[in-house]
């Protein structure tokens, strides 16, 4: 990872104090993002019968570990919330839920966010096992794609839209 992609806070421990990307995902089990790799022998991901790339097989050879709740999981979790509902109320909906789970299966705010950004780090290596002409396909919308988009835009230095 580059120099500054997690210097945006990520989550806010209970004390208040916001903690980066990178500290959260120092914190949980398994590689910090700038020891994921894709070993270069590793065969090309599976591909779909449709095509899509199976970004589950690109995990696996990054060895990234399993994770109680996924991101794709928190992604699909807030995208069956009514749209019309108040952010404060997402947000509450998803507390209290994630408090729940988390009892039940270990799933924090924390796991999630490290979850999703070793599965963004595991994507560059990647590509370089596809053929020059092959390009990964892109990810369901509800998935990796909002979650590189929202990545991007932080790293890059870019603000959040108000509202999200």
């Amino acid at each position: 990872m580059g120099a500054g992609a997690g210097a945006a806070p990520a989550a806010a421990t209970g004390g208040g104090t916001a903690k980066t990307v990178e500290q959260i995902v120092r914190e949980t089990e398994g590689p910090n993002l700038d020891a994921i790799t894709v070993a270069a022998s590793a065969s090309p991901p599976v591909m779909t019968a449709d095509g899509a790339t199976d970004f589950s097989a690109i995990y696996r050879q990054a060895n990234l570990p399993a994770a109680p709740f996924t991101a794709e999981q928190m992604l699909e979790m807030l995208a069956s919330l009514p749209q019309e509902l108040p952010l404060d109320t997402k947000r509450q909906t998803v507390k209290v839920t994630l408090g729940a789970m988390g009892k039940a299966i270990g799933a924090t705010p924390e796991t999630i966010v490290a979850d999703a950004s070793r599965k963004l780090a595991a994507l560059p290596p990647a590509r370089k096992m596809f053929p020059s002409r092959q390009r990964i396909s892109s990810p369901p919308r509800s998935s990796r794609s909002k979650l590189w988009r929202r990545r991007s835009r932080r790293s890059a230095g870019g603000s959040r839209p108000a509202g999200r």
